[in-house]
């Protein structure tokens, strides 16, 4: 190749092969993008002549590559910046909202003496419209490792002629991170590697990259980060320079209706048993239900809604190898969130985007420079970011508007929908329904009258729960309004079951008044207190459980494990129980039954009780709480 040939290669490259243009705003997560937001435009490359923008919108200065914009009007603005050799593939569609919210909450974090408690400060902060920072409310938060995931929210009070919207956050102990020394020796990757990294499932803000360069590790979402390093003469040059994915833990598990696989890195699987010896093992009910998603270096395969749907995920030209499209470029992660969204990530920073039971992807547009090293993880507000290794050997981490992408891709391919509007208010994705409760949906569609078009519900998996559904129509102007209510719940007794255990399975809880028989007992053995109420006086038949009789019953168990919901009978049915002497105090205390517990009028002391629910049909949760009572006797005179 002659010296004028390399030189228009190199002049090709500069102004084509590695352009490209991204926005942002001040607002975390891109959460508030709206009129009343400043959006930074930035173009990356040397072919830029001028910003293209609707004539509602501003630019502070159309020329720069680095600029600021405003939009007058909500809706699909389209934006491209103007130069030579600019591929028309550059073009966006912003969708910019008319919000009456510009402020969101957010918190700051600090330890209190006692851990696992934290305190944490919520606060209003302005997005762009110029005003001060609000620091008015503060809040103390008890902290669980198993409720990781907050929602902060506040009354519907405006400032500065603006609401303050709900913010979504990960609030967790955090790891304690060793502070970085310079002077100890780096372990890195394979020169030219893609990054490793490995993020904890259940602390998603804790996660560790290896590059060809540094190993970091966080544990606030790369917020602040640390460079993990190894003393000399510990490892040989040649082993810190060679830092690989483990090779001898399984990456996935897997399942088919009758059996249950370990896969490797190597793209082996072996057979460890079949689902009914792990159900045996593990005491689980039959409500594990496959469906997953597996890749190679190409393409990714799809197992949905308990093998019925089975495949592989293809874009919307009907591509099934991604690297075709991606020049020549191989899967480097695949990236799902708590909402069904999966972005696959190529070496070359190439995206692609789809839902879980989704079939196809969409391609999104580039947003950092191909010849970057990165790696999508989930921030504190619960959202994709992009993590890059830049060339000074540190990190830098960025939002990354996932929902601003895909609704500019799908907006540029033009499908036309049969209906005009498709709103429900499932937002989750998933949800939790306990004993005795109800969980609603709707979705509503309007479509033009006479297409006849209707909203479906598909259900698989075991059938837990029952459901009504309920449809309401209204045509007016040529338009037909539908809309569809699903109740769901269950009808399921608890009481008197023969294996309690077997068909109770979940152990996540909620807080509320508490209207339903529980028990109580003194922690420290103390049995110096009665209750108001005989057997008789509550309305007994026959004699009721006491703790007298459910130890000599449970003589093996610990006492909180002596009486509760799973062997609770009652004593309101001559069917039930023995008869026997009522006159016995009845140790079960609801809000409507008038029991209560009651001390000798000359007892003064301190008791700590423990409470647990003991209806069967209450929860699912193990319900138990202490509370203490001191007591101050009469003074004899």
């Amino acid at each position: 190749m002659s010296a004028s040939e390399v030189a228009v290669l190199l002049s090709w490259l500069s102004c084509c092969g590695s352009a490209l243009w991204r926005y942002s705003s001040n607002s975390p997560s891109y959460r508030i993008f709206s009129t009343r937001s400043v959006i930074k435009l930035e173009y990356e490359g040397t072919s830029f002549s001028k910003w293209s923008v609707p004539e509602y919108c501003n630019v502070q200065n159309e020329t720069s590559p680095t600029t600021k914009l405003r939009c007058s009007s909500s809706g699909m603005h389209y934006i491209k910046p103007v130069g030579t050799g600019i591929d028309t593939d550059e073009e966006r569609y912003l969708q910019v909202d008319n919000s009456d919210f510009c402020f969101l909450w957010y918190y700051k974090l600090m330890l209190c003496p006692c851990p696992p408690l934290y305190i944490n400060f919520f606060e209003l902060d302005g997005d762009e419209v110029g005003g001060p920072s609000f620091r008015t409310w503060r809040v103390t938060v008890p902290m669980r490792p198993d409720d990781a995931i907050k929602e902060i929210k506040g009354n519907p009070v405006a400032f500065q002629d603006c609401f303050v919207a709900n913010f979504a956050t990960v609030v967790i102990s955090p790891f304690e991170l060793q502070p970085s020394n310079l002077s100890l020796l780096p372990l890195t990757s394979p020169a030219g590697t893609p990054l490793l990294f490995s993020r904890s499932t259940c602390t998603p803000t804790f996660a560790v990259i290896v590059s060809d360069m540094e190993t970091f590790q966080t544990n606030d979402s790369f917020r602040t980060w640390v460079r993990v390093r190894v003393p000399p003469n510990i490892l040989s040059d040649e082993d810190r320079h060679k830092v690989t994915g483990s090779k001898s833990k399984s990456i996935v598990a897997m399942w088919t209706e009758h059996e249950i696989y370990l896969g490797y890195p190597s793209l082996q699987f072996v057979k460890i048993g079949t689902t009914t010896e792990l159900r045996i093992l593990l005491h689980l009910p039959k409500t594990a239900k496959p469906s997953v998603i597996i890749w190679d270096k190409h393409r990714l395969y799809y197992c949905y809604q308990d093998f019925s749907k089975n495949g592989v995920i293809q874009t919307t030209t009907g591509e099934e190898n991604l690297s075709t499209i991606s020049d020549g470029s191989s899967i480097h992660q695949v990236f799902a969130d708590y909402y069904g969204n999966i972005v696959v990530k190529m070496e070359n920073n190439v995206m692609f985007y789809f839902k879980m039971n989704i079939v196809d992807a969409l391609k999104l547009p580039l947003w950092i420079n191909k010849e970057t090293k990165s790696v999508l993880l989930l921030s504190l507000s619960t959202q994709v970011y992009l993590v890059r290794v830049i060339d000074n050997n540190t990190i830098e981490a960025d939002d990354y508007p996932l929902n601003l992408e895909v609704k500019s891709t799908t907006y540029k391919i033009k499908e036309k929908c049969p209906y005009m509007v498709f709103h429900n208010n499932i937002i989750h994705n998933f949800y939790f329904l306990d004993k005795g409760k109800n969980l609603t949906f709707w979705a509503k569609i309007i479509y033009p009258e006479n297409l006849g078009l209707t909203v479906i519900l598909e259900s698989y998996g075991p059938k837990l729960f029952h459901w009504q559904q309920q449809v309401q129509y209204e045509i007016a102007l040529g338009y037909c309004t539908k809309t569809l209510e699903i109740s769901f719940f269950q009808r399921v007794d608890y009481l008197n079951v023969k294996d309690y255990f077997s068909m109770v399975f979940d152990d996540n809880g909620f807080i509320e008044d508490i209207k339903v028989n529980f028990i109580i007992w003194e922690i420290h053995g103390r049995n110096d207190y009665s209750f108001t109420k005989t057997m008789k006086e509550s309305g007994c038949l026959n004699v009721a459980q006491t703790w007298e009789s459910m130890i000599q019953l449970n003589k093996s168990a610990p006492l909180e494990h002596v009486w509760g919901p799973e062997n609770y009978k009652t004593c309101f049915s001559y069917a039930i129980g023995k008869p026997g002497d009522l006159s016995q105090p009845y140790e079960i205390i609801n809000i409507s039954n008038n029991n209560s517990i009651y001390w000798p009028s000359h007892h003064s002391g301190m008791y700590v009780f423990s409470v647990k629910i003991l209806d069967p049909n209450y929860s699912f949760c193990n319900l138990v709480t202490i509370f203490a009572v001191e007591t101050y006797g009469v003074i004899p005179r």
